[in-house]
């Protein structure tokens, strides 16, 4: 296997730290709204695209890409919320779905203004158009050609 090379390595660092950046700002503002951590946004998300049926826990697992123990206590968490909903599996009677709720679509709308609110002020600013675009399609790549090699669809 080929080692790095010092752009590829330095890339992927400041990749990190971008993320880390950014997504810092944006736990802050969640937080001082009151509004849990993002990671319920994306779980929110995942849930309200699935629909009226919702996701089995693994399937969620699956999505935000986090450890079975880790997505069990979040959806823990967002149940005694309110935000999320367990209902029977109709194709697996020992298994369930989750599902959202009117609470947890308020909860997703609200942390979703705040999110835009701050990618517009610690993300966009930072970028031409051209260069968002290109982030954009060079990352959708490389996501893309990663699920392809690992058999994800």
């Amino acid at each position: 296997m080929a080692e790095p090379g010092k752009k590829a390595l330095r890339g992927w660092r400041r990749l990190e730290r971008v993320h880390a950046f950014v997504a810092d700002r944006i736990e802050s503002e969640l937080k001082s709204a009151g509004l849990p951590p993002l990671v319920w946004l994306r779980a929110l998300e995942e849930l309200e695209h699935a629909g009226e049926d919702g996701l089995r826990p693994f399937e969620l697992q699956r999505a935000l890409d986090l450890e079975q123990p880790a997505v069990s206590r979040l959806l823990e968490k967002m149940a005694a919320a309110g935000a999320v909903a367990r209902t029977d599996c109709a194709e697996d009677r020992r298994g369930w779905n989750m599902t959202l709720t009117a609470s947890g679509r308020e909860i997703r709308d609200r942390m979703a203004s705040i999110h835009a609110a701050a990618l517009s002020a610690h993300y966009l600013p930072h970028l031409s158009d051209k260069q968002a675009r290109a982030l954009d399609e060079i990352l959708g790549e490389f996501l893309d050609s990663a699920r392809a090699a690992k058999g994800d669809h």
